[in-house]
C-alpha cells in the first residue's frame, strides 16, 4: 500500500474562482462583516487591510507551535537522535521573538494591555511540545523506522519548508478547495494513512470531526482507488496532554464531506456578482453578526457594531 498511495497535492494554475477551506467557512459563518473584511478588503473597504493583519496571543500560540513542529518533524526525518531539550526551547524562544517582532496583536493595538508577549507565547508552546513529547502519539511516530520518514510516507504542513509557503490548494469533486494538512504519515506495519491536525485551542468536537472529514476527502480524491477506512484523521489537543479525538472514514462520511463543500461554496457564492471573478457584493449584503467574539475581532475599529464591544 505505501508505496502507491499519493499524499502530496498537485501543483494548480491561479484563478480568481473562491476556493473552499475550512477557515474561509468558519469565517463565513462567525459573522459575514468579517468574512468581507478578511477575504474582499481590497474590493469593499481598504482601511480593513491594516487591521486584517493584526493577531492575537492565542492565535500566535498556534501559529507558534505549528511552525515549531514543522522544524521538529523533520528533525525527525533526518536522526532517531533524543534532542536536546534546552536547545529546542531557546530555538522557541528565538523563533517568537523574530515572529512576533513583525506583528500588531490586538491585545496592544486596542486594549493596550502590559503583557509580555513573548513568554506568554514561548511557555505555552514549550508546555505543548513537551504534551507532544511525552505521548503515545510520538512514541508511535518516533518508532517508524527512518527509511519511512521520506516525503514518500510523510507530509509535513503541505510540504512547506523554510522559504516555500504552501497554500495546499486541491480539488474535491472538481471544487477548488485549500487543505492544508498539518502531519501525514503513512503507518508501514499497520498499513494505515494518519492525518494529524494540531489543536492548541478548546475541544469543539462537531466542528473538528467535520474538518477531519474534508481531509479525508482530500487525500481520497488524490487517491481514488483507496480504500478509504485506511484514512485516520486525528485531533490532537496538545494543550490537554495530547487528548485525541478521532473519526470512522466510509466511503459515505467522504460523500457526506463533498456534498457539504459543495453547498457551503453555493452559500459563498450567493455573496458574489461575478462567480468567475470572485467579485463581492457591496459591504452592506454582509451583516454582521452578534457576538462574544466581537471583542476579540480584529476590525472593531471600522465595524458599524461598535457599540457591542463596550457592553
Amino acid at each position: 500500500m505505501s508505496n502507491m498511495v499519493n499524499i502530496n497535492f498537485d501543483k494548480h494554475e491561479f484563478t480568481w474562482k473562491l476556493g473552499w477551506s475550512n477557515s474561509r467557512m468558519n469565517y463565513f459563518n462567525q459573522c459575514k462583516r468579517k468574512y468581507a473584511y478578511m477575504y474582499y478588503s481590497k474590493h469593499l473597504c481598504s482601511n480593513a487591510l491594516k487591521l486584517k493583519e493584526l493577531t492575537t496571543i492565542p492565535l500566535e500560540i498556534g501559529n507558534m507551535f505549528h511552525d515549531f513542529m514543522m522544524v521538529y518533524l523533520q528533525r525527525m526525518q533526518k536522526t532517531t537522535d533524543e534532542p536536546n531539550m534546552n536547545k529546542l526551547y531557546e530555538f522557541i524562544d528565538d523563533m517568537c521573538i523574530t515572529q512576533c517582532q513583525v506583528k500588531t496583536f490586538i491585545e496592544t493595538y486596542y486594549d493596550k494591555q502590559n503583557v509580555d508577549i513573548i513568554e506568554d507565547i514561548s511557555k505555552p508552546v514549550k508546555k505543548y511540545f513537551d504534551n507532544f513529547y511525552n505521548s503515545d502519539l510520538f512514541r508511535q511516530i518516533n518508532s517508524i523506522p527512518l527509511e519511512y520518514r521520506t516525503n514518500q510516507y510523510w507530509n509535513i504542513e503541505g510540504g512547506s519548508r523554510p522559504g516555500v509557503k504552501i497554500f495546499g490548494e486541491t480539488r474535491i469533486d472538481d471544487m477548488k478547495c485549500y487543505s492544508k494538512l498539518d502531519f501525514i504519515f503513512i503507518d508501514p506495519v499497520a498499513d494505515l494513512i494518519h492525518i494529524i491536525d494540531w489543536k492548541t485551542g478548546q475541544t469543539e468536537e462537531d466542528k473538528h470531526i467535520k474538518q477531519m472529514q474534508t481531509y479525508a476527502a482530500a487525500i481520497s480524491e488524490l487517491n481514488p482507488d483507496l480504500n478509504v477506512n485506511i484514512i485516520t484523521p486525528i485531533c490532537v489537543y496538545v494543550n490537554e496532554d495530547c487528548k485525541e479525538l478521532e473519526t470512522n472514514i466510509t466511503d459515505e462520511v467522504i460523500q457526506k464531506a463533498k456534498d457539504e463543500i459543495r453547498q457551503e461554496i453555493e452559500d459563498m457564492e450567493s455573496y458574489l456578482i461575478d462567480v468567475v471573478n470572485n467579485t463581492p457584493k457591496p459591504l452592506d449584503y454582509f451583516p454582521c453578526s452578534e457576538s462574544k467574539l466581537c471583542k476579540s475581532c480584529q476590525f472593531q475599529e471600522i465595524c458599524k457594531q461598535k457599540e457591542i464591544y463596550n457592553k
